[in-house]
C-alpha cells in the first residue's frame, strides 16, 4: 500500500468556502451528516427555517451566542462555527 496524501478541509471545500463562509459551510456539513432539515434544526434552536438558511448561506452572521447554540447541538466546540 503507497502512502496516502492528506488535505487541510481549507484544501478540501475551498470551493465551497469561497462561494460562501467557512462557518456557514460547517454548518450545512454538520446539519446534512445528522440528516437533519433546516426546519428541524430551527425547531430545535427555537429560530426560523429562513434564518437557519441565511445562516447556511452567510447572508448573516453566526454570532457568538449562535455558535454556542449550535455547539451544544451538534456536541461539539462553538468555536467551528466563528
Amino acid at each position: 500500500m503507497g502512502s496516502r496524501e492528506t488535505f487541510s478541509i481549507d484544501e478540501v471545500f475551498a470551493d465551497l468556502f469561497a462561494e460562501t463562509s467557512k462557518p456557514a459551510t460547517i454548518l450545512r456539513g454538520f446539519r446534512g451528516r445528522d440528516e437533519i432539515t433546516q426546519v428541524e434544526l430551527a425547531e430545535k434552536l427555537g429560530i426560523s427555517q429562513s434564518v437557519v438558511a441565511e445562516l447556511e448561506s452567510a447572508k448573516r452572521p453566526i454570532s457568538k451566542a449562535m455558535a454556542m447554540k449550535l455547539g451544544t447541538f451538534f456536541d461539539t466546540s462553538y468555536k467551528a462555527f466563528l
